[in-house]
């Protein structure tokens, strides 16, 4: 018998917030980021497309689908109107007070052609992250915010 301590089991534990509305949705969101990574992406907007069934109150679950929709480096998964759409109806229920949301609502217009619109909305998101001290999302937001103002849409992550 050997005296060496067993290593406890691993655990990945979730964390929630049953005060916001996307109490839940954690689990599908992982699996989306996973599948997107794995260029699955399709199969991850579909996914995302039946969780926000069950839950439409899910703000991060529709925030999720529509930078897939907006972003997507394949163009038979990007749909521009559908991302717009969706965008904007989260950055109206945020008060535009969500830098993430504001960030997918900036590539959804920068999807369509509206160059000056994202940028200006990146800026908006940009300055938002920085006074809540969210340091990733403002570098993303300055990278995008370059390639708003070279009229690109941004692609990928």
């Amino acid at each position: 018998s050997s005296s060496r301590p067993m290593n406890p089991p691993l655990v990945f534990k979730v964390p929630t917030n049953k005060a916001t509305p996307n109490s839940g949705s954690e689990i599908p969101l992982l699996l989306a980021t996973a599948m997107t990574a794995a260029g699955r992406s399709a199969e991850a907007a579909s996914r995302l497309e039946s969780s926000l069934t069950a839950s439409p109150g899910a703000h991060d679950i529709a925030n999720h689908l529509a930078w897939i929709y907006a972003t997507d480096p394949d163009a038979k998964v990007r749909n521009a109107s559908k991302a717009l759409e969706m965008a904007e109806r989260l950055a109206k229920q945020s008060g535009s007070a969500n830098p993430r949301i504001l960030d997918t609502l900036a590539a959804a217009y920068a999807n369509t052609g509206d160059f000056a619109e994202a940028e200006r909305i990146a800026k908006r998101a940009r300055d938002i992250a920085l006074a809540n001290g969210i340091d990733t999302l403002v570098e993303n937001l300055s990278a995008r915010i370059a390639v708003y103002r070279n009229r690109t849409a941004w692609r990928g992550e």
